[in-house]
């Protein structure tokens, strides 16, 4: 049979394997957390700027056009969701053709009061 001194030897042996895999547990949720936060991503600052200036471009017809496009083809392309650059890209392709109407309109005009002068 046992001793009490077998018996504590043995219990005292599990405690400290207990206390270790507890410890192991802790540092491995610790260290999944830390990846966690690692994997969130920045935005790219070039592409913030691409936004940005697009959209006060946006009321200078084909420019803001161009540099909206770049700016949404590089948030796409890295992942982002850039809200500013969508809505600068609908706010040029509206002032393109908006201006385009203009001209348009102004040459009809024109062609109009030369033929009435005559």
């Amino acid at each position: 049979m046992t001793s009490p001194d077998t018996e504590t030897n043995t219990t005292e042996t599990t405690a400290p394997d207990a206390a270790e895999k507890i410890a192991d547990a802790v540092t491995e949720a610790t260290s999944t957390d830390v990846a966690k936060a690692e994997v969130v991503e920045e935005e790219d600052p070039q592409t913030v700027v691409f936004s940005l200036v697009g959209f006060f471009l946006a009321y200078i017809p084909l420019v803001g056009v161009i540099v909206n496009g770049i700016a949404v083809a590089k948030a796409g392309k890295e992942g982002f969701d850039l809200f500013l650059a969508k809505w600068g890209l609908v706010l040029a392709i509206l002032s393109t053709v908006g201006a385009l109407i203009l001209v348009g309109l102004g040459f009809w005009l024109g062609l109009e009061a030369g033929r009435s002068g005559m």
